[in-house]
This record gives C-alpha cells, structure tokens and sequence, in this order.
C-alpha cells in the first residue's frame, strides 16, 4: 500500500488508552465508522480499509455519526475520528460517543501535533492515536488489532 495523508504517533501521555483486555470481543463488531468531514479524506481511508476487506460505514458530521452510532452500536468495532470538524468539535463527538457506547474503540487522527491533541483529548479513553500523514499500512495494522 502506499503513502496516506496519516502518521503514528505515541500516545501514552496523559490519555487513558483503551487496552484489548477492557473490551470483550464478541466477533460481531466488525464495522469500521469513519468520521470526517472532508470527503475526499473519508472516501480515501474507506478506500484504503475496504481494499484491506475492513467493511465501513460513514459519517461526515458529529450528528451522522452519533446517529450511526446509536444506530449500529453493537456492530461498530473501532470508530475513526477527526479531530477538526465543523459544528460539533472532535471531541465533543468522542465525548457523545463514550456516552452512547462506554467500551468504543476511538481511533483519533489529527494534523495537529502530538502535545495539542493529548491536551484537548485529557480526560477522554481513546484506543489510539494516528497524526495524518501516515502510511495506509499503518492505518489497516492499527485498525485490525482493534478490531481483534
């Protein structure tokens, strides 16, 4: 695969990271929700996890997705969100989405850097965090170990 607009960055600074063991894994859960407002980003990381035969479902405001949420909750195994969103801000969808589903597997990704993000993102329990751009492999290893 090749490059994507996403970059790993280490998360363990001062945010409750969700391990594998907090979540009972069912095996029903196995739909990807990705929540950007570009389209063209949110159309390229479906792209990328269908071609890895991840299924997806999509949302490009905070209210599609929480609606998606509700919606499709026990069939959502990792949620992919955007930090900058018009309207309802990033976190305050990751906020609404821990209320809705306390064990989410909440995959942030950002242009911001590292430090901005951990300090907006303080008190939340996201599974992980991707600094865009990354590599499209990175994307699909990480989503596929939440979704394990």
């Amino acid at each position: 695969m090749g490059q994507f607009p996403l970059k790993q960055c280490d998360v363990s600074h001062g945010i409750q990271l969700l391990n594998a063991s907090d979540e009972k894994n069912t095996g029903k859960a196995s739909l990807v929700l990705v929540v950007d407002d570009h389209e063209l980003v949110r159309k390229l990381i479906v792209q990328v996890l269908e071609t890895a035969d991840i299924a997806t479902l999509e949302a490009d405001s905070g209210e599609a997705a929480l609606a998606t949420l509700s919606e499709r909750r026990g069939d959502i195994g990792c949620i992919i969100q955007d930090m900058s969103m018009p309207g309802m801000s990033g976190p305050a969808i990751i906020e609404e989405s821990l209320k809705i589903d306390p064990s989410a597997k909440i995959l942030v990704l950002s242009v911001d850097d590292e430090r901005t993000v951990l300090q907006r993102l303080q008190d939340l329990k996201i599974a992980g965090y991707l600094e865009k751009p990354c590599d499209s492999a990175e994307l699909v290893q990480k989503v596929t170990t939440l979704l394990a």
